[in-house]
Order: C-alpha cells, then sequence, then structure tokens
C-alpha cells in the first residue's frame, strides 16, 4: 500500500488485490443494506479497506469504534499526512460509554465503523453501542473483524456477525484461504507443552480428595505415574529452542500469563537462550505507564548482537502489527480460540509475494486447547483441505516436541476415568467454587484444577434433561446460585421433540412438506430447520441422539423426508414480496448473487439463480408453476444470462483503454471497469483458456492472439512475479514504492 500526494487523480489509499476484492464488495454490500460486516484474518490489512471507505466518501461524517488506542495510532501512519481522517471521530469503545447525552447527540455520524466488532458482545460496550446505533439507525454500519465468534461468552457462543449485522457478511476471508494465496505466510508450529508438571501435580491434588476405592486410586495413580515417565524422555526447552529458532538475533513477542508471571517468564526466558545467545527484553504491560515506550523501544530495536524480546500481558492482542517479527512464544494457556488467533496474528503480516517463515513455539499446547468440536476442527492444520493454485497441497510445518501430544492423550484417559466413574461430590464442589471464583458458570472446554468441568457439567444437564438424574442430585444442582438462569441462557435451544413437534405439524399443514431450510426459526421460536436436520443425522447414526420409532412414525405421518436435499427453498411467496420490494426500488431483477434482502433475510440472489437453473432443467430443489413463472416474468425476469454479453472488439476496446491508463493489462481475474461495468478480468482468463483450449464454447484466431501480444498479453498468468501480482491492483501500484507500505 502507497499513500500518494493529494491532488492527483489516483487514490491515496490503494489496496493489495485481497483487499480490493473486499472493499467492492463492501461497496456493494451498502447499496442494498444499511448494515454488513468485512471478516478477514489478522495480518491481512482489514484497516485499509476502511480506510479506503472513509477516502472515497469525503463529505461523509464517520464514527470509528474500536477497543484502542493502538488501532488509532496505526490508522494514523497508514494516512501518513493526508486529510483522510479529517472529518473522521476516533474513538474507544470505553470512552464511548462515558460520553453524555449531548455529547452523543453531537456526533451525528452517517457511517459508523465497528473495528473488532466481536468485542461489541461484552455487557457493557455492547449495551452502549446498541444504544447508538438506535440513536443513528439512518447510518450505515460496518463492522470489521478476524474473530466474530465469541465461544467463550458466559451467555453461550455467540455469531456477533448475526447479531450485529443479521449475517449481512459482504466478504468473508479465512486463515487458509489467506495462506492458500500467498497473502499471509506459512508459519512453522513448534508444539510443546512446559505445563505438564503443573498438570499433573494439579491432578495428584485432586485424587486424594474424590470420595474413590482404593482400586480406582491406584489406577488414577498409574496413570499420572506413566506422564511422569513421559516426562523424563522428554526434550527440555533449551533443546526445543536451540533446534527451531531461526537466528540467534530473532524478534520475538512472547505471551505471559499475568502480571505477576512476566517476571518469571523474562527469566525463564533468559536461561532458557543463554547457551544460543544474549537476549534483550523489553515489557508491555497494562499496568506500566511505560509501555508506549517500552514498545517503541523494540519496534526500533534493529540490532542483531542479541534476542529481542517483547513480554506482555492482556495486550496487542488487537490492532498492532509489527512488520519485522520472527514469531511468537506462547506461555499464556488460554481456552480462547479469539485469542489464540489474535496471538497467531501477531507474527503474520500481509506481504504478498515475501519469502517469510514465522515461528510459533506454542509451549503450553494452546493448540489442543482451542480445538472445535472435536480434534479434526482446528484453525491450523498440518494438511490443508484445498491445494494451491498450482496443484499441490500446501501443509504448515508442525514439530511436536516434549511428547506433547502424548502427555494429552494420558490426561485425557485420567479425565475420562473420572468422568466415567462419576466422582459426582468432589466435582460439584469444584463447580462451587468455580462460581465462587468467576461468578459464572464454566464453558463446555473450561479445565478446572485439572478437571475438566466443562465437561462435566454438560454430562450433568443431559442427564436431567433426560430424566436420568437422581432426585436428590437434581435437588442440589437446582440449589446452586443461578442455576436457573443458567439453563434458560445456555441450553434454550435444547428443545425436546414433544417441543418442536406441534411447530413442525403446523409447518406441514401450511406448506404441505417438511423440506424446511435449516435456518428458519418458527413463529414460536424454535429453530425447526436445524433440528429437522439433527434428526436426520441422527436417523443415519451420523450424531448422537435418541429418536424412537414412535417418533419416526409421527414424522412420516406429516411427510418426513429422511434424505437431506442438497438446497430446500422457501415457498414462492416467501421469496416474491422481498423481490418486489427490490424491483420497486431498483427497476429491475437482476439480482446479484449474494444479495440478501436486509428486512427479510431473504437470499433473493440465490433464489434467481436458482430459478434460472429450475427453468433450464438443471435444478429441481425448486418447483415453479406457470403461474409463478408468469409472475416473474411480469417483473422482467431474465432467463438467460449471456457468459460472454460483448463482442472481442468490445473487449479489445476497454483493453486498449486500460493499457492506457496503467501502460500494461496485468487486470485481476475479478476487475470490471467501474464506469462501464466491463468484466476485463472474465476476458482476460477466458482467452488465456481458449488458447490452451480448456474452455467450451470459446475460440480464438491467430489475429486476435497477434493483437493481444501487441498489448503486452501474459499467456501464463501462474508466470507472475510477486512484484507484477502486486501491480495487478484496480488502482495498479506504480514500481517505485516509498516507505509506507501496508503492513498490518
Amino acid at each position: 500500500m502507497k499513500i500518494q500526494e493529494r491532488g492527483k487523480a489516483m487514490p491515496a489509499i490503494q489496496l493489495y488485490p485481497h483487499n480490493q476484492v473486499a472493499f467492492e464488495n463492501l461497496k456493494m454490500a451498502l447499496q442494498y443494506s444499511p448494515r454488513t460486516a468485512v471478516i478477514q484474518p489478522t495480518g491481512t490489512g482489514k484497516s485499509f479497506v476502511a480506510l479506503a471507505l472513509i477516502e472515497e466518501n469525503p463529505h461523509a461524517r464517520f464514527l470509528y469504534l474500536a477497543p484502542s488506542n493502538y488501532i488509532f495510532r496505526q490508522l494514523r501512519r497508514h494516512v501518513g499526512n493526508t486529510t483522510i481522517l479529517k472529518d473522521t471521530i476516533l474513538m474507544t469503545y470505553q470512552r464511548l460509554c462515558f460520553l453524555s447525552s449531548e455529547e452523543k447527540r453531537a456526533l451525528a455520524p452517517d457511517y459508523i465503523i465497528l473495528d473488532e466488532f466481536h468485542r461489541c458482545g461484552a455487557d457493557e460496550w455492547g449495551t452502549v453501542v446498541q444504544t447508538l446505533v438506535r440513536q443513528y439507525d439512518s447510518a450505515k454500519l460496518i463492522g470489521f473483524t478476524a474473530t466474530p465468534i465469541r465461544y467463550l461468552d458466559k451467555r453461550g457462543v455467540r455469531d456477533m456477525a448475526e447479531e450485529l449485522f443479521g449475517h449481512c457478511v459482504a466478504n468473508y476471508y479465512s486463515i487458509q484461504q489467506a495462506m492458500e494465496d500467498g497473502i499471509l505466510p506459512v508459519p512453522h508450529y513448534i508444539l510443546g507443552d512446559i505445563l505438564i508438571g503443573e498438570k499433573i501435580r494439579a491432578k495428584e491434588r485432586e485424587l486424594d480428595t474424590y470420595s474413590i476405592s482404593t482400586q480406582d486410586r491406584e489406577k488414577g495413580k498409574s496413570i499420572l505415574r506413566e506422564l511422569r515417565r513421559n516426562m523424563t524422555s522428554a526434550a527440555g526447552v533449551e533443546e526445543i529452542l536451540r533446534t527451531y529458532l531461526p537466528s540467534n538475533h530473532a524478534k520475538m513477542i512472547v505471551f505471559c500469563r499475568n502480571l505477576d508471571s512476566l517476571t518469571d517468564a523474562q527469566s525463564a526466558m533468559i536461561q532458557w537462550l543463554a547457551p544460543v545467545g544474549n537476549t534483550r527484553c523489553y515489557s508491555c504491560r497494562s499496568d506500566n505507564k511505560s509501555a508506549d515506550q517500552e514498545l517503541a523501544a523494540f519496534l526500533n530495536d534493529t540490532e542483531t548482537d542479541a534476542f529481542r524480546l517483547l513480554f506482555c500481558v492482556d495486550m496487542l492482542n488487537e490492532g498492532l502489527h509489527i512488520k519485522d517479527v520472527d514469531g511468537i512464544v506462547m506461555l499464556r494457556p488460554t481456552e480462547s480460540p479469539t485469542v489464540y488467533l489474535q496471538q497467531i496474528g501477531r507474527c503474520l503480516a500481509s506481504t504478498p509475494g515475501a519469502d517469510t517463515t514465522p515461528i510459533i513455539f506454542d509451549l503450553v499446547n494452546n493448540y489442543a486447547a482451542v480445538a472445535l468440536d472435536g480434534p479434526d476442527f482446528r484453525f491450523l492444520n498440518p494438511h490443508f483441505d484445498k491445494t494451491s493454485k498450482g496443484g499441490k497441497t500446501l501443509e504448515i510445518p508442525f514439530s511436536v516436541c516434549g511428547n506433547a501430544a502424548e502427555f494429552q492423550l494420558v490426561l485425557d484417559k485420567f479425565d475420562h476415568l473420572f468422568t466415567l466413574k462419576n466422582r459426582w461430590n468432589s466435582a460439584l464442589k469444584l463447580l462451587e467454587s468455580y462460581i465462587q471464583e468467576y461468578g459464572r458458570y464454566p464453558s463446555g472446554r473450561t479445565i478446572y484444577h485439572g478437571l475438566q468441568l466443562g465437561r462435566w457439567l454438560l454430562y450433568q444437564v443431559q442427564a436431567l434433561r433426560q430424566g436420568r438424574l437422581s432426585a436428590d442430585r437434581e435437588e442440589v444442582l437446582n440449589a446452586l446460585p443461578g442455576w436457573e438462569n443458567y439453563q434458560k441462557t445456555r441450553f434454550i435451544h435444547r428443545n425436546t421433540f414433544d417441543d418442536i413437534y406441534p411447530d413442525l405439524k403446523d409447518y406441514y399443514e401450511h406448506e404441505g412438506h417438511l423440506l424446511i431450510p435449516k435456518s428458519y426459526v418458527s413463529p414460536t421460536g424454535h429453530k425447526i430447520g436445524a433440528y429437522i436436520y439433527r434428526l436426520r443425522r441422527i436417523r443415519k447414526g451420523a450424531e448422537r441422539g435418541s429418536l424412537t420409532t414412535a417418533q419416526i412414525k409421527m414424522l412420516d405421518e406429516i411427510g418426513m423426508e429422511w434424505e437431506q436435499p442438497k438446497r430446500i427453498f422457501k415457498n414462492f411467496d416467501w421469496y416474491y414480496e422481498p423481490l418486489l420490494r427490490f424491483y420497486r426500488k431498483e427497476g429491475h431483477i437482476t439480482v446479484p448473487q449474494h444479495y440478501v434482502d436486509p428486512e427479510s433475510g431473504c437470499k433473493l440472489g440465490a433464489f434467481i439463480s436458482r430459478a434460472r437453473a429450475y427453468k433450464k432443467g438443471k435444478d429441481q430443489s425448486l418447483h415453479l408453476t406457470e403461474e409463478q413463472i408468469a409472475q416473474l416474468d411480469a417483473l422482467g425476469m431474465e432467463w438467460q444470462i449471456s457468459p460472454s454479453p460483448k463482442s472481442f472488439d468490445e473487449y479489445y476496446g476497454e483493453l486498449v483503454r486500460f493499457r492506457q491508463k496503467y501502460g500494461h493489462i496485468l487486470v485481476p481475474t475479478n476487475y470490471i471497469d467501474p464506469d462501464t461495468g466491463c468484466k476485463l478480468g472474465y476476458f482476460i482468463q477466458r482467452m488465456r483458456c481458449a488458447r490452451k483450449g480448456t474452455i467450451k464454447g470459446s475460440h480464438i484466431t491467430q489475429e486476435q492472439i497477434d493483437r493481444l501480444d501487441a498489448l503486452g498479453m501474459i499467456w501464463d498468468g501462474s508466470a507472475f512475479t510477486s512484484q507484477q501480482m502486486r501491480a495487478k491492483n484496480h488502482y495498479i501500484l506504480e514500481e517505485q514504492r516509498d516507505d509506507v507500505h501496508q503492513t498490518p
């Protein structure tokens, strides 16, 4: 990213191609919805998309909300001496909470930007933001985050993209996609567990408190002895660091558990690194007034005479990006996927074409702690599911050190034994202690004093709902503080078959079938679409759960189809009403493919696409009657969308104008001319495929090849250099760059 001087035609904020795509999608989404979000990983430059939006609307009033002033300092560095932020109000969420009513009225924003919008799920910040949004309901609301899900919220797992923006997401870009595209570097992941001794001691103490037989106690001690034997053969931290550190002057960020442990962490790192080289330490802690000076000193430390380490506690998780960090060291255990990804993001930077391999030293086995829905779903996997553009499977180099995987298996074995033996009274005491200490109930993944307390609690709730819990234990749970409210807020979706069946029957009587969209919620508030989906999986044996013969018969009587169709649409009238609104506003029904009606949540773009497919006989998941087809015809429905609406000469003329403007024809695949709407990127790609003979229905003559060669056509798209790839930008980066780069 390069900042241009004001007064030139070229915008000051120039975006890399992946952010240009996000920006164009954002602008399109704002045409149809007043609320939308951009979700992409830490390190890919989300803030530049926001700055581009601000620059393109110089007469609008923006209110930019963020968790910390670090983010604002970085924004100011990005814009340099320009006036892009001149009329933008930069304010932290905390500051917003203290504004008076008069001060809030004076804000009067046309646009409200919520940076790191997942933080708006917090009680205090969330309340004040919702109040502000209601006060300025005519303002456009845009959110940016890498992690929209609040996994460990006290109210349960919450999707803030759904709560704030009704799932209207203009652009979603995953960390895997960013690595596959070369936007983020692929890290080398070093996995260890230096806390294993602490975990064993905690379990030994708890074992003495269990009311169990001598035989069971000996079995538990045997498991812990197995762990200690593994410890003696495990590699030490000194050996791990010595083996994998990239140099003896690496620049690393060390995440510490708490303020008390920071000093100990510094001493430990100095000791571990002593055999390799000298160490220079900086600290960034929330209780230190000199944190800014320490951070600046770390940023400016370019000497190569020692390891340069920045120790931090509850800081640097969001907003700040340091471009020359070689890696991170995790000494802070966490169960939060959000914190985990934010820490990883500190050593990833959006530098397309850069040949870097950051190092992640996960020395507390956070990799195991933040797995979601089982071990197969992780944010970083040794192997990606997709392949790179060159056809090779992308891999993250994983090095498992210190027997970390074996340790975790044995720990799980111990906890599983405890759960199976149902050490109820001991677990209850831990639960009471947890509630007293934290003022809330544990989440499903919570480990407390060595016990998987969250898992144990889930088992009790399940037993309670299925009538398998004894009356005396049910009475004890009901006596816990806030138990009834906990049941309502966290498990409100755990309805029984008898609760939901009346809604299913009512749906069948109105619609004549049970082909219910998965996201459908009944008028009574039951998620019957998701419930039907789950019942199908239970019947197949793909999901745990009970489904009796009588229940299957009741469902069969109201037309249950046990095979899940690939895609199910609601009835025609449900789509037609929002389609009419779109027609009255736009004068046509050529709806963008991903357009969602902001009032009803109806996926109009998908409906129109499937309607065309049905008319062609290619899709039967949506049935249209002759009368319904006539209704669409009356609105000007275009049943045939030509993949190539322009002739070669028309495209060629547009390409000549592109070359006159930018000096080349390195057109991004998704480029659309903003003035004419011509899909030049699509044309270039089609010409390449036509010459290779890999696309049906397209032909290219030798004369056309010669004309494109005269413009400097590159026929092998995969042969671009990293410099050329950066030039494939809507605003086309210049060859000579100044010192201001798009480094998150």
